[in-house]
């Protein structure tokens, strides 16, 4: 992924070059090589912050982007990498970040806020309310009790696999 995007900010530094060279002298020639090697920095700073957030730049077709987004957003509170009274990056960010609609991140930022898991400071943006991290919690273990363990144990039934191969498969991995 790496380098794939500093391909792309090379190539595109290459083609601003060859548009613009006509344009030249020595002193801005100077100047938009400049530019360029910020062009590339730039880059490698992006993907590097991109990564160490956890951020994923890839979506499921099949949900709404903006539903994604909310449970990216549960799994940070529920993990504590967002922990309570931290301030959610900014809707402008979180757009810029994700190239998306700002409309489709404040929907996600909504579903937040009626559901009582952030408050909207005014001036100050959204903050994780306390106990957000607990509600969560016991909303996201609910959810999994009620529609994901069954399927989990109708696939356990089918496969005939007793508790002891169970344990011992995920004690391995």
């Amino acid at each position: 992924m790496y380098s794939y995007c500093l391909s792309v900010a090379y190539l595109w530094f290459e083609f601003l070059l060859l548009a613009f060279s006509p344009f030249f002298n020595k002193k801005s020639s100077r100047l938009f090589l400049c530019y360029g090697v910020l062009v590339v920095y730039n880059t490698i700073i992006f993907l590097v912050l991109f990564k160490e957030q956890g951020m994923t730049p890839q979506w499921d077709p099949e949900k709404p982007i903006y539903l994604q987004l909310y449970q990216q957003v549960v799994t940070r509170i529920l993990d504590g990498n967002i922990k309570e009274g931290e301030a959610l990056p900014s809707v402008r960010k979180v757009a810029a970040e994700y190239r998306l609609n700002p409309i489709t991140i404040s929907k996600a930022y909504q579903m937040l806020q009626d559901e009582e898991v952030v408050e909207k400071q005014r001036g100050k943006g959204l903050f994780v309310m306390p106990g957000a991290q607990v509600l969560m919690l016991d909303r996201e273990r609910e959810s999994f009790l009620s529609h994901q363990w069954p399927e989990v144990l109708k696939q356990i039934t089918r496969l005939k696999l007793s508790p002891a191969e169970l344990l011992t498969s995920s004690v391995e991995h």
